[in-house]
């Protein structure tokens, strides 16, 4: 097994468990596999690794955990790697795909698989308040998650009008630059612990 996707995905499950600065603790942690040349079945053994007996009665359950994949991951062996994400998501961890709607066969891996979420991409997102189409293709996709059961996430979110558009849309979940750029792990804590319900008002405030 390649030891740096055994690292990955063990120090994402370590890191959500341990205790953090004014006891902030995010929900879950997600490791993004895109590289190729990662191979699914190592992810797999990485998330049954921790969740043995002892990594249990340590606080680092799989449920905490998002395997995030992309398209490019399901090209080849689709069927072994299909198998392999039901034995991820067998162990208590979730799926998501990353890019939806960008590659050529989105909607035969939603049939053949059921994700836990998928995740717009950015570059629906970015257009969506124009006029090409873009809002109407990020409404039929969090329709289809929403009838499939599957938490959409709308990412490369920049601008408050943007929020607002998904949340009107009923997108469940949004990242972007309009929350933060990406930081450290030790920067994570301090930054919720200044994200008080005051902020998130103005954030979400509609005009």
């Amino acid at each position: 097994m390649d030891p740096s996707v055994d690292r990955l995905v063990t120090a994402a499950l370590v890191w959500r468990a341990a205790p953090q600065a004014d006891g902030v603790r995010p929900q879950s942690v997600t490791t993004w596999l895109a590289d190729p040349g990662v191979e699914i079945p190592e992810a797999a053994a990485a998330v049954h690794g921790v969740t043995t007996e002892r990594a249990r009665a340590e606080g680092m359950p799989a449920a905490q955990g998002v395997i995030e994949i992309t398209e490019t991951l399901l090209l080849h062996n689709t069927e072994s790697v299909i198998n392999q994400l039901k034995h991820i998501r067998a162990l208590g961890a979730s799926v998501a795909m990353d890019d939806f709607g960008t590659g050529y066969s989105s909607l035969s891996y939603l049939r053949s698989f059921p994700f836990d979420k998928i995740k717009i991409d950015q570059a629906f997102v970015r257009d969506l308040c124009e006029t090409d189409g873009s809002g109407f293709i990020v409404r039929a996709v969090i329709g289809l998650g929403a009838s499939l059961g599957m938490t959409t996430t709308a990412e490369g979110v920049e601008t408050r009008e943007q929020l607002e558009r998904l949340r009107d849309e009923g997108c469940d979940e949004a990242q972007g630059y309009l929350f933060s750029r990406p930081m450290a792990a030790e920067q994570v804590a301090p930054f919720f612990g200044k994200w008080d319900c005051r902020f998130v008002a103005q954030l979400c405030e509609q005009a």
